[in-house]
């Protein structure tokens, strides 16, 4: 199947967020688009797997990995570089490294951080 037929389900995709950082769809929104533009029956894994590489392409991220999920499942679709992608990717690639950075989006978002030293000590999350 062409790469460009991934590339415009990666769009149709896109324009579905509106702006958004993050929509929730169903996988058959996804399998439903597909089928629309390719004409194949079936979004296997190989397919979901080059359909993420497009999503990439076009600066989105669907979580759980749409090869991870069924047709009856529900996904969040989410743009790179969001506060939630950020959020999503610290959660999933565990590393001490990145710990403080997730300590800080933490405290941010239980309202505890001090907006006037950025700089500021964290502490427990």
């Amino acid at each position: 199947m062409p790469s460009d037929s991934y590339a415009s389900i990666a769009k149709i995709l896109m324009s579905a967020l509106s702006g958004r950082a993050w929509q929730t769809m169903h996988r058959s929104d996804v399998t439903d688009a597909f089928r629309a533009v390719t004409g194949e029956d079936r979004l296997t894994g190989e397919r979901a797997r080059l359909l993420a590489g497009a999503l990439d392409g076009v600066g989105l991220i669907a979580y759980p990995p749409l090869d991870a999920i069924s047709t009856a499942d529900t996904f969040r679709l989410i743009r790179k570089g969001s506060l939630v992608h950020t959020l999503v990717a610290l959660i999933n690639n565990p590393s001490i490294a990145t710990d403080p950075e997730l300590a800080r989006l933490v405290t941010k978002m239980k309202g505890k951080w001090d907006w006037g030293n950025e700089s500021a000590d964290v502490g427990t999350a």
